[in-house]
């Protein structure tokens, strides 16, 4: 939730202020924003017949990072693809990261995971906010991607070092 609110919390502030963009627009792009990413997940359920969780879970943790970075430099036609494969990718974590998880826990602990993930979201949820509210107040932009992607690689290691070997036949 780090990650993710560096940019979406902020997201209006950055494409008024750093791209120009009027608020009608901003409001047509997060629409645009919204429907692609909801694409997911038809497009999530054809991969895992496919190809394990684990595969499209690396895939897209590091797609997720690239996108990120790109959005370092992008003009702002670039930004806004980056942000809807960004979306996506988001949304596909919660089908092959979250689900199997959850499935990897004691039944009578379900309960507890449950409660520290929504905790742990709400924690990430208010640094995300506060990381992008102090960069996008300096208009440090190019500053808040790179931070956003050092984090992405920060979970990539964390999911595929520490969550993998303890997930139960996730390939």
């Amino acid at each position: 939730m780090t990650i993710f609110n560096c940019i979406m919390s902020m997201l209006n502030l950055i494409l008024r202020q750093r791209y120009g963009l009027s608020d009608d627009i901003i409001g047509s792009m997060f629409s645009l924003i919204s429907i692609i990413g909801s694409m997911a997940v038809p497009v999530v359920s054809f991969l895992c017949q496919r190809y394990s969780n684990r595969s499209i879970a690396s895939a897209t943790l590091i797609v997720q990072m690239l996108a990120i970075l790109a959005m370092t430099f992008a003009p702002i036609w670039l930004f806004v693809l980056l942000v809807c494969a960004r979306t996506m990718t988001t949304n596909f974590v919660y089908s092959v990261v979250d689900s199997p998880m959850l499935q990897s826990v004691n039944t009578d602990r379900r309960g507890t995971y449950s409660g520290l993930r929504v905790f742990a979201n709400y924690i990430g949820m208010g640094l995300g906010s506060a990381i992008s509210g102090y960069f996008i107040s300096k208009e440090q932009y190019a500053l808040l991607f790179l931070v956003a992607g050092v984090l992405c690689l920060a979970q990539n290691l964390i999911f595929h070092y520490i969550c993998v070997p303890h997930i139960r036949d996730y390939e």
